[in-house]
């Protein structure tokens, strides 16, 4: 093990605890619009560092009417344990149902999505719509967290825009209503996903509230970046999303880069080829053959840049039909085909560009 480049002592960090449920660590993997199944989940879990896992964001109004793709994004397992599932929606009444099905279902903790830009979510006044007005926000977290025992937890942002930060306010109206804990992601909902976080609006966040937990999120993508917001905003956890998509390894570094200093040895070329397979069987295990690689053609052609792969390996992933094909394009690569130099770190998942409202 090595000590990060430049750096010479160690955040002190505990486990995180929600209302009654203590975590192993304090490092949470985000939720991931198609990529947060329960197969991804699950390798990322191996690798360690995991504390709590998110599911994909679900309308509470489809959860209620137990829509088939709804189903599937609940798929859990013992091994996927402790899961919060992400509801969105304007309608308290909805939410409330919804939670107290998560619960019935056995999940450990539900969570409101108060900050996705999105707008399909915000214009039927779920997602960050809810930063716009933070006492009804309050209310509607007073109104779940009666109806459930287990934890609530609620994602934000800074605001609206940059003339309406409102996550201060909002955070200490959550706390009061009931709220186990809170994740700030450091951007308004005009930036989307755009420009740098803002660690000073996290701080100011972190300042506001008393008692939850405040969980960092946005632009961690190796352990010195969870340090780095640690210490410069004082939040007690860190929620970690794309970077998790090229290096699931990021959340046992990380725990190990805060408790003790020290970075783990980065995995041979082996293991994380033999990860990239063990992803793919897993979602043909949950899905089926055809649907399963379908939906790892995607993350099959992220992984290249973690994996120092060319594009034709990025076009044979893309038209794969079977597991068959995977397992041909993985022994071509165990075999030296589609290197290229690999000389940084994989860039983020793409995000849409132009303005939000079109998102």
């Amino acid at each position: 093990m090595a000590k990060p480049p430049g750096t010479t002592t160690r955040t002190i960090v505990k486990p995180l605890t929600l209302g009654g449920l203590d975590l192993r660590t304090n490092l949470v993997l985000a939720p991931l619009a198609g990529y947060s199944d329960l197969a991804f989940r699950l390798c990322c879990r191996l690798q360690g560092g995991v504390g709590l896992a998110v599911t994909e964001v679900i309308t509470a109004a489809a959860l209620n009417r137990n829509v088939a793709r709804t189903r599937q994004f609940l798929l859990t397992s013992p091994e996927d344990h402790p899961l919060s599932v992400q509801i969105d929606g304007g309608d308290v009444a909805e939410l409330a149902e919804a939670a107290r099905r998560i619960e019935g279902a056995g999940h450990a903790v539900v969570d409101i999505n108060m900050g996705c830009p999105v707008e399909r979510l915000t214009q039927r006044g779920g997602g960050c719509k809810w930063t716009t007005n933070p006492q009804q926000a309050a209310d509607a977290i007073h109104a779940v967290s009666s109806s459930i025992t287990i934890p609530l937890t609620a994602k934000i942002r800074l605001g609206w825009d940059d003339d309406h930060i409102t996550a201060p306010v909002l955070a200490a109206a959550l706390e009061a209503a009931g709220v186990a804990a809170i994740t700030v992601h450091g951007r308004t909902r005009e930036q989307g996903f755009s420009g740098r976080v803002r660690l000073a609006g996290i701080r100011d966040v972190v300042d506001a509230v008393h008692r939850v937990p405040v969980i960092g999120n946005g632009d961690v993508r190796n352990p010195n970046d969870a340090r780095r917001m640690i210490d410069t905003t004082g939040c007690r956890g860190i929620a970690i999303g794309r970077a998790a998509l090229s290096d699931p390894w990021i959340f046992r570094d990380t725990w190990s880069v805060l408790t003790t200093g020290e970075l783990p040895s980065p995995p041979p070329f082996a293991e994380r080829l033999a990860w990239v397979r063990t992803h793919v069987r897993q979602l043909v295990a949950m899905m089926g053959e055809r649907h399963g690689v379908i939906r790892f053609r995607k993350a099959g052609c992220y992984y290249a840049g973690s994996l120092g792969l060319d594009r034709h390996y990025k076009r044979r992933v893309s038209r794969a039909k079977d597991l068959d094909d995977v397992e041909t394009i993985l022994a071509d690569v165990a075999r030296g085909h589609h290197w290229r130099p690999l000389n940084r770190r994989a860039a983020p998942i793409p995000i849409p560009d132009g303005p939000v409202d079109r998102w």
